[in-house]
């Protein structure tokens, strides 16, 4: 739970794996809201109207942006 002092406690969860011995994260839901899961859906949506060369566009053009 993240305890915040202006409002409720918040959920959140971590899906982990063992990889070589180490544990990392893959996964993790805020207040039940899988990010996985959502990205997934967001990555499906690009690919069946732009394809792969599409998405890897997109996401390339995103990861340059500054905010």
């Amino acid at each position: 739970k993240i305890v915040r002092n202006d409002g409720p406690p918040i959920s959140v969860n971590y899906q982990l794996m063992s990889e070589g011995g180490n544990w990392k994260v893959y996964d993790f839901s805020v207040e039940g809201v899988s990010m996985l899961r959502s990205f997934r859906a967001q990555f499906a949506d690009e690919l069946a109207r732009n394809g792969l060369d599409g998405l890897l566009k997109k996401l390339a053009g995103h990861n340059t942006q500054t905010f």
